[in-house]
Parts: C-alpha cells; sequence; structure tokens
C-alpha cells in the first residue's frame, strides 16, 4: 500500500527553493508523520511540449532522514534552461507515464502547477488515457504586483475556471489559487494538506 504524489511544476518560477521546501516541511509534520501511509514522490518540471525533466524520480519516503535527502538533492538543483511556452497537454502526458510506473499504489495523484492557460501543443481538454485511479490537481498561479488589484483576481478567477474545467479531473480533484510568487508556498501546503486530509479521513471511515 503506497500513496504516490507527482508533482509537476511549470518552470517560470523559482520551485527549487520555497515551494519544494514546502512540501517536505509539511510531510514532517505530525499530523502527516501519524496518518500518511508508505509514500512515493517524485517531482517534474516542464513548459515547452518537448520540454520536460524529472527533478526527483519516484523516492521512497520512509522516515525523517529521507525527506531531508529529498530536500537536500532538491536544494542542489538549477533550473533547467526551457521554451517560454506552456504546454499543458503535453505537461498532463508526462506526469501520467510517470504514474503508470507506480501501478501498485492505491492513490495516485497528479499535482499540475503552472500561471497561464495550455497555449502550445495539444489541449489540456484533449488529452485522453487518465489513468485508472489517478487524480489530477491544480495550483493556479496569479500575478505578483498588487497595482493589478481587481484585474489580478479577474486573472486568477479565469485561470483557476480554465483549470477546473480542462485540466483537474478524477476523485475529489480541486485547483488551489496562489496570488503570485510569495504565496506559492503556502498554497502548495494548503493544497498538500488537503490531500493528505481527505486520505486520512478516508482511512478512518
Amino acid at each position: 500500500m503506497c500513496l504516490g504524489p507527482l508533482i509537476g511544476v511549470n518552470t517560470g518560477y523559482n520551485w527549487t527553493v520555497w515551494p519544494m521546501r514546502s512540501v517536505i516541511l509539511t510531510l514532517l509534520t505530525p499530523f502527516c508523520r501519524k496518518w500518511m501511509p508508505p509514500c512515493g514522490l517524485a517531482i517534474y518540471e516542464w513548459s515547452d511540449p518537448t520540454d520536460a525533466r524529472i527533478v526527483l524520480d519516484w523516492t521512497d519516503v520512509t522516515d525523517e532522514a529521507r525527506l531531508l535527502t529529498i530536500q537536500s538533492t532538491l536544494r542542489s538543483t538549477q533550473r533547467a534552461d526551457m521554451g517560454p511556452s506552456t504546454g499543458l497537454g503535453a505537461a498532463l502526458q508526462t506526469g501520467f507515464a510517470l504514474l503508470e510506473r507506480q501501478p501498485d499504489c492505491w492513490t495516485r495523484t497528479l499535482d499540475i502547477s503552472g500561471d497561464g492557460k495550455g497555449n502550445t501543443g495539444q489541449r489540456p481538454q484533449d488529452v485522453t488515457g487518465t489513468p485508472n485511479g489517478v487524480t489530477v490537481n491544480g495550483l493556479v498561479i496569479g500575478v505578483d504586483d498588487g497595482n493589478f488589484g481587481h484585474e489580478r483576481d479577474l486573472q486568477i478567477g479565469e485561470l483557476t475556471a480554465y483549470y477546473t474545467a480542462y485540466v483537474i479531473r478524477g476523485p475529489n480533484a480541486f485547483v488551489e489559487t496562489a496570488l503570485g510568487f510569495e504565496d506559492y508556498a503556502n498554497a502548495m501546503r494548503r493544497k498538500l494538506l488537503r490531500e493528505l486530509t481527505t486520505l486520512a479521513i478516508g482511512e478512518l471511515q
């Protein structure tokens, strides 16, 4: 029995520092250490349809020492030089291929984060063949500039609706939002805690 979260991050943000550190710290909380089943974790970055790189291949999260080793790996990894477009369809396909390598996990989750709509390659709504039992959750990132005000709210609302309609799928799928880079790590933590809380409740029922 295992939990298989897969995190796909658009390269437009410096994911190596705060967001992934937030994931590690969340997994180290007493709640997660008490309720989380054995876990396999993988992380990849994406951009153009032909740009995808595995940052952390499937790694069993067995104890605190393993998590700290993962954290060290992420800190020493530099963001790849990738194209400027947003190949969301290809990002989904990359995630599905990686999740197919974990067929024995009783829960498999793909977390896709990005700051824009798909604008190149296959559209996310045209991607078929979602593996059985896989849930795709989204994390959308709005603009950082507070001067945008109402326009910022409209932008992130529109992007959230886009992810809800075309990207997320599967049991209990949802979209988390981050109002700019400064909120990215907190949003990542909120999303992961929500996913793990759902699993804990399911275990108690």
